[in-house]
């Protein structure tokens, strides 16, 4: 079954999983060609935590800006990216291999349905021996501070 992890930070500030959730794809209602929906995550306000510690990457995605892509990694780009944490919140989904999100107190196996709700926490991410694609969605935000490195 899919999941579903929203990131986060510990009481130490590191970056972790703050919720899982499994769902089902189940959809009720779609009958007569109607549309049916599956609600993944919703939250009434977009906050990023201040993160302390780590390299800050830069998306270049503006606050209040939106940049939608699909990313593409392979076997063998494992561990290219460092860990890093953003000024955004980004929607992702895994729509074919495997990739893991690594995290500062662990890494999480993702798979095709598997959705992340990504929060700026430190993170990057692992490629599965046969690659991954993933869409993603940032959201840019105000920075959580203004000395970066």
């Amino acid at each position: 079954m899919p999941k579903r992890l929203v990131t986060g930070l510990t009481s130490n500030g590191d970056s972790c999983i703050v919720d899982e959730t499994i769902f089902g794809l189940t959809l009720h209602g779609a009958r007569n060609h109607e549309a049916a929906q599956h609600l993944l995550f919703d939250a009434p306000c977009l906050t990023v935590p201040v993160v302390e510690t780590g390299l800050h990457l830069d998306l270049g995605v503006p606050p209040g800006g939106v940049q939608w892509s699909l990313i593409y990694g392979t076997a063998d780009q494992r561990g290219i990216t460092p860990m890093h944490h953003t000024d955004s919140f980004e929607l992702v989904t895994v729509l074919d291999g495997a990739v893991s999100l690594v995290l500062d107190v662990g890494e999480y196996l993702l798979a095709v349905g598997d959705c992340v709700v990504q929060t700026g926490a430190n993170h990057t991410w692992r490629a599965g021996p046969g690659g991954y694609t993933m869409l993603i969605a940032i959201l840019g935000t105000d920075p959580a501070k203004s000395d970066r490195i």
